[in-house]
């Protein structure tokens, strides 16, 4: 027979699973900062290749398939190690992480022709919903404040010039990716 919780003891199991989930977004900081960098590389890139190579500005971003055929390694090795076991939030998390990526995916290399000036905004809106969701799951303040603010910012990138808008894309990828995997990676060393 199982032994029932009082309300300190389930307020404690949630504590600790929350801290848990939290360790592990600080043990993958570092993923924050990769895939930031990715963005803002192939971000910037596309801006400064539509004005001399515009055909091939599209195609920096096939940089994103190299990332994520490095995540899938890197998790498949993580898989193998079987360090930590998984909790509630933590599988929750990643699952929702795994699926804005894929869509993401799916409308950048699927739908990018039929979108016209509303690709980058909703790029914008999903990553900034991801960052709320991570920065409250998991009790980061400042990644839920910044995923605040550049969710009602993204909605002014409707109307910016298509030209510009990668350029929105990388501002948004520093403040969403770079700061936060920083942030984290900090909050591990202390």
């Amino acid at each position: 027979m199982e032994k029932e919780l009082n309300p300190l003891e389930s307020l404690e199991i949630i504590k600790r699973t929350i801290e848990e989930a939290k360790g592990r977004f600080q043990d993958n900081g570092w993923m924050y900062i990769f895939w930031g960098t990715i963005i803002v590389i192939c971000a910037t890139g596309q801006f400064i290749l539509q004005s001399y190579y515009p055909m091939y500005a599209p195609l920096i971003w096939l940089l994103t398939i190299a990332g994520f055929i490095q995540n899938m390694v890197y998790f498949a090795r993580k898989a193998k190690q079987g360090k930590r076991s998984k909790n509630v939030i933590s599988t929750i998390l990643k699952a929702i992480g795994f699926s804005v990526g894929i869509n993401i995916s799916i409308l950048g290399f699927g739908f990018w022709p039929y979108y016209n000036v509303a690709f980058v905004p909703t790029v914008i809106i999903f990553l900034s919903l991801y960052t709320i969701i991570i920065g409250r799951a998991i009790e980061f303040k400042q990644m839920f404040n910044i995923g605040v603010l550049v969710n009602i910012l993204s909605f002014g990138m409707f109307f910016v010039d298509l030209k510009y808008q990668p350029l929105g894309l990388a501002a948004a990828a520093i403040l969403l990716l770079l700061i936060p995997g920083l942030l984290l990676n900090r909050m591990k060393k202390t």
